[in-house]
């Protein structure tokens, strides 16, 4: 995700005009991330972006409530792990409402998966 992603990108990958999108940019070897949202269905209020993950809280409009959905790329050390979770138990804290966690969690049980 090096290159710049454009609405005309994103549009050809969703298939229709009503969409949002927010990025995290890759960072070093690990990738970056890409929410694409459906407008008829969710309206985006806000978004932040951290190491590893991303959220975006907004209105879910089927069930008329709001919502936060966490986005996670997760890393592979120890120590980033333990972060991450701090950084999205803090962020999941500052919403009151549904949260929703999705991603790549990177779980290694042992060194022969990597």
């Amino acid at each position: 995700m090096s290159e710049e992603i454009s609405n005309m990108n994103v549009q050809s990958l969703w298939g229709n005009p009503f969409f949002d999108f927010v990025i995290k940019p890759s960072t070093s070897k690990s990738g970056g991330i890409l929410a694409i949202l459906d407008k008829r269905k969710f309206t985006s209020i806000s978004s932040s972006i951290g190491d590893g993950f991303m959220a975006v809280f907004g209105w879910w409009q089927s069930a008329e409530v709001q919502c936060l959905f966490v986005v996670v790329y997760a890393p592979q050390n120890q120590r980033k792990k333990r972060k991450l979770w701090t950084d999205i138990e803090k962020i999941i804290s500052s919403h009151d409402t549904i949260s929703i966690i999705m991603g790549d969690f990177n779980e290694v049980r042992n060194a022969v998966e990597r």
